[in-house]
């Protein structure tokens, strides 16, 4: 979730599709989280088909390989090879 709110395109899209999510008071508890994994705390206010409609939407986003601690450039990877967030491929990170 931190990742998300750090970027302004992706937590519009959270809120687009997880405005349940991101105006719960308790939205700054679950910073460490992803959507999976406040899904079944969520009491079904959290559905799958919100969690396939945000990813959707990010995987229509540029990718941007950069260092996630400066921000500097990170080279390309190799197709296949594995970066600190795992395999990276011509569409961005794994998916989890």
């Amino acid at each position: 979730m931190s990742e998300l709110v750090a970027n302004e395109v992706a937590k519009a899209i959270l809120d687009k599709h997880c405005s349940v999510v991101t105006g719960d008071p308790r939205f700054k508890q679950a910073m460490g989280m992803t959507l999976k994994q406040i899904r079944p705390m969520s009491g079904g206010k959290v559905t799958q088909e919100m969690i396939d409609s945000v990813a959707t939407d990010l995987a229509q986003l540029p990718f941007k390989n950069e260092c996630k601690s400066c921000g500097d450039p990170l080279p390309e990877a190799p197709q296949g090879l594995a970066g600190p967030s795992g395999p990276a491929g011509p569409s961005g990170p794994a998916k989890q």
